[in-house]
Parts: structure tokens; C-alpha cells; sequence
């Protein structure tokens, strides 16, 4: 049977931002807590409104700085509004298709999916760029300390699986190397990073793949082909729902519908069940998050096709 284990690792790789290389960790620039609005409203509906009105109410300023500070939000929403408008449709579209990761495949459906997410990685790029504009304009006008208040309070601080700040890497240290595994991973990267002028890309490819084959056990290697595949799955219900504001507690929440949907899919997996009852597992695992978690506010930002914008992949803290 083919694994379509690469589709997994493509889309919790394509969702990311630059890479910042550490040691054995490495660190990405992820979706965090979206905060779009509804397509065709001006007030923020996804969630702008509201926080701007917090923000302006809560941060200690002159009435100058106010009312300057109140003329960039503003346009920052019309700006996001508009985008939203233009792109919604396709939005959701691409994500319908990124949907079908849990269903039948083929190797034509293979390529979809991958087509859609890069598409969709394209579009979060230069919404995600509006955002790092706001915080650019914010710091004309703010000091260090109401910067980040105002940061606070636009970008609260989402859990780890959320916020993206792990990916295939990270997972190393998840895998309870030895100390000489560990010292032999050391150096397989230092000397990519070298080789590569610290910039990684095929250098950093080529170490990956060392590493696996000659440093890791095979129980290693099923254990993070497993951590890689569910990061995967876990990448793909923020794809689904990240774009609502969603509180620690929802993220919580979600996270945990996932894993269990994931775990019950691999149990089905592994009992020879075939790819329509994973599909059906997740199927009924989204509309329990929509059902239980979500506020009618969000469940009426999804509409009929169950996806939305990928506005909020912008993520401050981790810069």
C-alpha cells in the first residue's frame, strides 16, 4: 500500500514560515490564534472589532497618539476586509480539497492536495504580510511597552501544537536518543549548517535524511514517522478551523478531539480498516469540534463548506 506519508509532512512543511535552525530543534514561524473577519462585513466579525476596542481601552495614551493609533486599525480592517472578499471563495475551496487528505487518495488526488496547499500557503503569505504591516505601523507610534501590550492583546499566546513552533526536527528530542545518537546528530548538523552558510535548504534536506538512516533505530524511526504524521493531522484541523479566533481553552479543546480521532484512526488502521473509516473518524471528529466548541458566531463564519480564510498565520511571538 502506498504511504502517503510525504502529504503529511508537505502540509505541516508548506503551513510554516522561515526556518530558524537550532542544534537538534527547529523552530518555524506557524498559524497562531487567526483573527479574520467574516467576508462582506467592515466591523471585523471574525473577531477585530472587538479586540481593537479592548486595545484602544486597555493601552495607557495620549488622545493624539489614540486617535492615531484608532486611524490604523481602522484601516487595517477595511484592508483585511477587502482581501477577505476577493479571496474567500477560493479559500474555501482550497481547503475542501486540503479536507480530502483524510479520505480515499490516489496519486491524482495526491497531487491536488499538494497544488492546494501550496496555493493556500501562497495566500497566507500575503495575508500574513498585512499583519506584519500592522505591527510595523503600531511601532511608528507606540513605545517598547505599549508595543507589547497591543501585541498581547492582538496575538495572545496560542498553545505549541497551535502555534507551530515545532516541525520534523523538534521531534528529535521526542525520540529519547542516546547520548551518542545525540552527538552524532550534532554533528551531521553543524556541518550541514556549515556547508549551507547557516541558510540550510538541500544541505539541511541531505542531514535530515542521514540522520534518520544512520543515526536513528528502527524503533526510532516508527516513532517519528508517527510524531510526523500526527503533527501532520494536527496541522490540518488548524487548516480547517485556524482561521476563527479561537480562546486557549477552544484551541485546548480541539486538540484534544484531534488526538483522540487521530489514535482512533490509527487503531482502525492497524485493524485493516480502509481509508473511508479514517475519513468517517475525522468526518465525525470536525463536527463534534463544531458542535461542542465552536460559538455560533464561528460555526457561521465556516459556512456550508466548513473552511474559511487563512488570515492570522502571522505569529509575533515567534519572531
Amino acid at each position: 500500500m502506498k504511504s502517503h506519508l510525504p502529504i503529511a509532512m508537505a502540509i505541516l512543511g508548506l503551513l510554516a514560515g522561515p526556518v530558524a535552525m537550532t542544534q537538534i530543534a527547529c523552530k518555524r514561524k506557524l498559524p497562531a490564534t487567526p483573527v479574520t473577519p467574516a467576508a462582506g462585513t467592515t466591523s471585523g466579525a471574525g473577531g477585530y472589532a472587538q479586540t481593537h476596542a479592548q486595545l484602544l481601552a486597555e493601552l495607557d495614551m495620549a488622545d493624539a497618539q489614540r486617535e492615531t493609533v484608532s486611524g490604523i486599525l481602522e484601516a487595517f480592517r477595511k484592508d483585511v476586509t477587502q482581501w477577505t472578499m476577493v479571496h474567500n471563495l477560493e479559500m474555501k475551496q482550497l481547503r475542501s480539497v486540503m479536507k480530502r487528505y483524510h479520505g480515499p487518495k490516489t496519486d491524482e488526488t495526491d497531487k491536488e492536495i499538494m497544488a492546494a496547499v501550496r496555493k493556500s500557503d501562497r495566500l497566507e503569505t500575503e495575508r500574513n504580510a498585512k499583519d506584519t504591516q500592522l505591527m510595523a505601523d503600531l511601532e511608528e507610534v507606540l513605545s517598547k511597552e505599549q508595543l507589547a501590550k497591543a501585541t498581547e492583546i492582538l496575538y495572545p499566546v496560542p498553545p505549541t501544537w497551535a502555534s507551530g513552533t515545532t516541525n520534523r526536527f523538534h521531534h528529535l528530542a521526542e525520540l529519547g536518543l542516546t547520548e551518542e545518537q545525540l552527538a552524532q546528530t550534532k554533528t551531521i548538523m553543524d556541518e550541514a549548517m556549515a556547508a549551507s552558510g547557516g541558510m540550510g535548504g538541500t544541505a539541511m534536506q541531505a542531514a535530515w535524511n542521514r540522520i534518520v538512516k544512520e543515526v536513528l533505530t528502527d524503533e526510532n524511526r516508527e516513532l517519528l514517522q508517527d510524531l510526523i504524521k500526527k503533527a501532520g493531522h494536527q496541522r490540518m484541523v488548524l487548516a480547517m478551523f485556524g482561521h476563527l479566533r479561537l480562546t486557549k481553552d477552544q484551541l485546548a479543546k480541539i486538540d484534544a478531539i484531534w488526538t483522540r480521532a487521530y489514535d482512533s484512526a490509527k487503531a482502525a488502521e492497524a485493524a485493516g480498516g480502509g481509508p473511508d473509516a479514517k475519513f468517517e473518524i475525522y468526518e465525525n471528529a470536525q463536527k463534534e469540534i463544531k458542535a461542542t466548541v465552536l460559538t455560533d458566531e464561528q460555526r457561521g463564519q465556516l459556512g456550508g463548506g466548513g473552511a474559511g480564510m487563512p488570515g492570522g498565520g502571522y505569529n509575533p511571538h515567534a519572531r
